[in-house]
């Protein structure tokens, strides 16, 4: 496995063969519609696409309007709807797909 922190050490990518899978967690706030996230996200992206990855996937819940459009703003499309397992709670999820290449 690999780990990538940018220079600021606010993000990491973390890189593990054969799955190679990233996770990056953020919080928004009410009222926070500076744009951070959006350029955090694009920047992680960055960060994928050097490690080679042709594409990123990105779940969201339906109810989380503001995450829905930091994944859009960054190329985003919604590819499925689906129900976790009940074993972390089986609730809906939405997944988007980000093209790398």
């Amino acid at each position: 496995m690999s780990r990538r922190s940018s220079e600021d050490g606010r993000r990491t990518i973390f890189v593990a063969p054969p799955q190679r899978w990233a996770t990056l967690a953020m919080r928004s706030y009410p009222g926070n519609a500076s744009g951070y996230a959006t350029q955090a996200l694009r920047e992680v992206l960055l960060d994928a696409r050097a490690e080679g990855l042709r594409y990123v996937e990105i779940t969201t819940r339906p109810a989380n309007l503001a995450s829905q459009r930091v994944i859009t703003a960054n190329g985003g499309v919604l590819i499925e709807e689906f129900v976790t397992p009940e074993s972390v709670g089986g609730h809906i999820e939405m997944r988007y797909r980000v093209h790398l290449r």
